[in-house]
């Protein structure tokens, strides 16, 4: 009998879980939610700045001025986001494609599993040597899955580069400088 660790129950209740999920939700609501998430993104690097500067009256401990104004932005954003989309789900609702909806939605929530675990691989165990990783993942199965997948995902995508992230948390505090003055 095949042995499994902690980490490869736990991707693999991940994946029923979210699969399951995005089965009954189908493609199009799932991937109309995941367009608002990135939205919303766009919305806190926009309004960030603007917002957070006049809280510094009413709120003086900055990162619980960061938490509450990145909070906000985002709940207010997914909540204008999932208003404007119900109208767009119920032209989609009204089509004949209800079964290839909710295959594909299946197939999204899957993706959506192993796309959350090589971004939680690359910030937590890539950065460290294999030797340092912590002993649960040593004899994890679907780890080796998640390692080339992460690899994959920081060769093609510069933003996920150490680097990089530095980076832009570099000129974001430049560009907040030159905002001051």
């Amino acid at each position: 009998m095949m042995e499994t660790n902690l980490i490869d129950l736990i991707l693999i209740f991940s994946i029923v879980i979210s699969g399951s999920l995005a089965l009954f939700q189908g493609f199009f609501k799932e991937l109309l939610a995941l367009l608002g998430w990135v939205v919303a993104f766009v919305n806190i690097k926009i309004f960030f700045a603007h917002l957070s500067k006049p809280l510094a009256i009413f709120i003086e401990n900055e990162s619980l001025r960061d938490i509450v104004v990145i909070s906000t932005i985002f709940i207010f954003t997914l909540i204008i986001w999932r208003v404007i989309s119900i109208p767009i789900l119920k032209i989609f609702k009204s089509t004949s494609i209800g079964y290839l909806d909710k295959l594909l939605g299946f197939f999204f929530g899957v993706f959506r599993v192993f796309v959350l675990a090589c971004i939680i691989y690359i910030y937590t165990l890539m950065p460290n040597e294999k030797e340092d990783f912590p002993e649960y993942t040593k004899d994890s199965k679907t780890l080796p899955l998640i390692e080339n997948l992460s690899i994959i995902i920081t060769d093609n995508f510069e933003f996920f580069k150490e680097t990089e992230i530095q980076d832009i948390m570099k000129s974001d505090n430049k560009n907040e400088g030159i905002e001051n003055e």
